[in-house]
């Protein structure tokens, strides 16, 4: 996973910034502290707003569509507020159901 190396080197680059060096394992101050914690809440924030904790999956889409074939349309009301709010958290039990890993039998879905 070359993408995790390289977001761990920039991680140790900004924290090497903010310390003014290159020992970001050396015993920091207060001060040094803090600025690494709001660098990190910054960084967060940003990702946050930018990444969205909901997209629209296949299998999502694909059940949401055969409930509401059968008349059932709790499925589809639930994947519409999450479109409405992609980038919410929605709480744990939204983000277990919504925004883990595909299931196996969704891979040889089809949706035309």
């Amino acid at each position: 996973r070359a993408w995790l190396h390289a977001y761990r080197l920039r991680l140790f680059r900004e924290r090497c910034a903010v310390l003014g060096g290159d020992k970001p394992h050396a015993e920091l101050e207060p001060a040094q502290a803090a600025a690494i914690e709001a660098a990190a809440v910054r960084r967060k924030s940003i990702m946050d707003s930018e990444n969205p904790r909901f997209v629209l999956r296949q299998h999502i889409a694909a059940r949401a569509i055969e409930r509401a074939e059968a008349n059932e349309y709790v499925e589809l009301a639930r994947v519409q507020q999450l479109l409405q709010m992609p980038y919410e958290d929605q709480g744990h039990v939204m983000s277990e159901k919504y925004a883990s890993l595909p299931p196996d039998w969704s891979h040889s879905i089809i949706l035309t």
